[in-house]
């Protein structure tokens, strides 16, 4: 896996509120994923969002965009 894929597996499997390991295999069996709200999943909700708004802040204050 790259850097990026490992980053984007960590986040959804959190914001799923499933481990890796879980997640992973409710994709590899193409099983429905259902998100109960629970503190964990608000918390890395919560963690998404906040970077969204720190990398959009550096975004107006004139930075430049990564791919």
């Amino acid at each position: 896996m790259t850097p990026e894929q490992k980053l984007w597996l960590y986040r959804v499997a959190a914001e799923s509120g499933m481990n890796k390991q879980d997640f992973t295999m409710a994709r590899l069996h193409d099983e429905a994923i259902t998100v109960v709200p629970n503190i964990r999943v608000y918390h890395a909700l919560r963690e998404s969002l906040l970077e969204l708004l720190q990398e959009l802040s550096w975004i107006r204050a004139g930075g430049a965009v990564d791919e």
